[in-house]
């Protein structure tokens, strides 16, 4: 008999879970949170407290504002802070802000869909 196990690490590096796919919805409404241009540490830091990584190392979050910077949905800029170090900061463009709610839809179908599965799963087992 095979053990159930919860799907771990291995289930979302492989993309077998959407957690991935949420870093783009969440960064975009982190950005839309804070007025300010905002670090990419800042992110990486807000994205692992709301649990979407569990760690620093599983956050390929660079990659992503690159991206997201290629999409035309962010922009950025160097700033110099007072200590005179040098840091990228990211905002939304006018097409981020336009696609959050796009994603706001996506997400509340995706909900729905989730919380049949969650049903259903959890529902006794009938006899067939």
């Amino acid at each position: 008999m095979s053990e159930l196990r919860r799907p771990g690490a291995d289930a979302r590096q492989s993309g077998e879970l959407g957690v991935h796919g949420l870093f783009e919805p969440y960064v975009l409404l982190l950005l839309s949170e804070n007025p300010a241009p905002t670090h990419g540490y800042d992110l990486r830091d807000r994205l692992i407290r709301w649990g979407i990584a569990a760690t620093r190392h599983q956050v390929d979050l660079y990659g992503l504002l690159h991206r997201l910077q290629r999409k035309g949905l962010i922009h950025a800029q160097w700033q110099t802070s007072d200590d005179g170090v040098r840091r990228r900061m990211y905002m939304l463009t006018t097409a981020g802000w336009e696609m959050l709610p796009q994603w706001e839809q996506a997400l509340e179908r995706d909900r729905q869909a989730i919380e049949l599965f969650l049903q259903r799963v959890r529902a006794p087992v009938e006899n067939a």
